[in-house]
């Protein structure tokens, strides 16, 4: 059985609730699916660099798979716009999958922060018995695989090329290098990271002595 984990972020357990069941009775057969909550209600106020980090904490360890964000957050007066928090991940994690829930779709379109396919109207995601909602959930779905397997077969390559560098002559522990960093460059669109692979096994005047090889074996090519 495949199992997945959803965050979301709101600020009305009521609309948590709604949210779960909607996901509960539209997801696809053999799915096990949990939540984490990220739920606003009761606090003074929001602080969006704070939610931010703690969502991209939770990407890094793998405790989320997607994220479902309500468009208007509202605590004290304060108006929190989800769309932001949307860009605000992007801008981080490109390719991690996540929609916005909203009662207007054009409001959030007109602000070009979030992808129309992005963007669900609540009345049609709550509706149960409609193939539209069952669609926007099994598509919830779709998008949590792609990611998953895209996540893990680009982190077991990069396992297996360290695997290998501790074997391998300058030259070839120069070839491996670049294969990781090219790796490394599109796990980033999936995983939150603030160091590279290389880093973790390598010293920097070491990092810097191969990046110097590799680039007179490129001026050497031109």
């Amino acid at each position: 059985m495949n199992k997945y984990a959803i965050g979301i972020v709101d600020d009305e357990e009521s609309a948590v609730r709604k949210i779960k069941v909607t996901i509960k009775e539209n997801r696809p057969e053999n799915v096990d699916v949990s939540f984490k909550e990220y739920l606003l209600e009761g606090q003074e106020d929001i602080k969006i660099d704070k939610l931010t980090k703690q969502i991209l904490d939770d990407i890094q360890n793998n405790e989320i798979s997607t994220l479902i964000i309500d468009e208007k957050i509202i605590r004290n007066a304060t108006e929190v716009e989800g769309s932001k928090l949307f860009a605000e991940i992007k801008q981080k994690v490109d390719k991690f999958p996540m929609i916005i829930l909203t009662n207007w779709s054009e409001d959030v379109e007109k602000q070009y922060l979030v992808d129309p396919d992005k963007i669900y109207k609540k009345k049609i995601f709550f509706d149960l018995e409609s193939e539209k909602s069952k669609e926007q959930v099994k598509n919830i779905f779709i998008n949590a695989t792609v990611y998953k397997e895209n996540r893990e077969q680009l982190e077991r390559k990069i396992q297996n090329l360290e695997q290998k560098i501790s074997n391998q002559g300058t030259t070839e522990q120069t070839e491996t290098i670049s294969e990781i960093s090219e790796n490394e460059e599109k796990l980033k669109q999936l995983k939150p990271t603030d160091y590279n692979q290389i880093e973790k096994y390598m010293k920097p005047d070491e990092i810097k002595e191969v990046l110097d090889i590799l680039k007179k074996a490129n001026d050497l090519l031109e």
